[in-house]
């Protein structure tokens, strides 16, 4: 792992290149220092394909979905610690699409195919699987608490957000905006992420709009780059016998999104030169947008724990998880 130099503080360690973000986005009144970043050396030995990020208790947590594993590094050093499951369908053991949620205490991890939701460190710190519905075809998931997940599942006709407890289903709602609600599900389809260990943040993949829930209520918010959306040609048969869906995909928009302070941070794909590289921010009140800044390389998926940022993507070909200090100079 590549750290700051042994005679440099964290305060003197090599920050990214400022870039210039073009309008409408203007620069977030503040900055991103590297802590540390994986090396190329590290691909194959220590990461194939990192696509999640979680911190932990246990340690940063980082996705591989190149061995179905989840590893684990010091989050403020970088150095290697261990491994937690393993390709295969049994219990403590994973396929894809996959994914990281929880809380800091008690992280998870949501394997959609199998429709499993796993916690990944029990009492003697192995993986045990939890009650869940498998009667859905869930597309992600994000815990409330200990006991309720928040997940979601696109589908015709909806409602397309749950609530569950184990395997029952306690709540159940539409999509939070009124534009969306009559659009086919291939357009409204989108993901969760945890955005604090009790909030979820709605992102649908191809719309303008994005949300956080918890506690029974939406808070609704409107990206800063407007995107074409997705649209869906049906069609009937001559006979009336069978329905065709053409669907004509949008530009991707919003990829993840975490609580920083009073705000909430978007990963933004669209359609500017630094797509996958742009965390938007948003003040978590109202979700007005505050400024961005400008990633190193190209994200799939961030963390955020106190001013402490970790991402996974790919830096010049090559898998890439990198640590970062958050510093910011003032907020409006």
């Amino acid at each position: 792992m590549r750290t700051p130099e042994a005679t440099e503080s964290p305060a003197d360690a090599p920050a990214p290149t400022r870039e210039r973000i073009p309008a409408p986005r203007r620069a977030f009144a503040g900055s991103l220092t590297r802590l540390w970043e994986s090396e190329p050396s590290d691909y194959d030995s220590l990461l194939i394909h990192p696509v999640d990020v979680l911190f932990s208790r246990y340690g940063l947590l980082v996705l591989d979905i190149g061995d179905r594993q989840i590893r684990v590094f010091d989050g403020a050093t970088g150095r290697y610690r261990r491994t937690v499951g393993r390709e295969g369908g049994g219990p403590g053991e994973f396929t894809i699409p996959l994914s990281l949620l929880g809380s800091y205490d008690r992280p998870l991890a949501f394997d959609t195919r199998q429709r499993r939701l796993t916690v990944l460190f029990d009492s003697g710190g192995q993986p045990h699987t939890l009650p869940f519905p498998k009667d859905r075809r869930w597309v992600s998931s994000c815990a409330l608490d200990t006991v309720q997940t928040f997940g979601f599942i696109a589908s015709d006709p909806g409602p397309d957000y749950f609530v569950v407890e184990g395997e029952r289903f306690v709540d159940s709602t539409f999509a939070p905006w009124e534009r969306l609600r009559g659009e086919h599900f291939m357009a409204r389809q989108g993901s969760i992420r945890q955005l604090d260990d009790s909030t979820c943040a709605v992102l649908p993949v191809y719309q303008p709009e994005f949300a956080f829930y918890a506690r029974g209520r939406y808070v609704l918010g409107r990206t800063i780059e407007e995107l074409p959306p997705a649209r869906v040609e049906v069609t009937e048969s001559a006979d009336g016998r069978s329905r065709h869906a053409r669907f004509t995909a949008g530009t991707v928009g919003s990829s993840d999104a975490h609580a920083w302070r009073d705000q909430v941070i978007v990963l933004f794909a669209g359609k500017t030169k630094q797509r996958n590289r742009l965390l938007d921010f948003y003040r978590r009140t109202d979700l007005a947008y505050t400024g961005s800044i400008a990633l190193p390389f190209e994200t799939h998926r961030f963390a955020v724990r106190g001013d402490t940022i970790a991402v996974a993507g790919v830096r010049d070909d090559y898998p890439a998880v990198a640590v970062f200090l958050i510093r910011a100079t003032s907020l409006r």
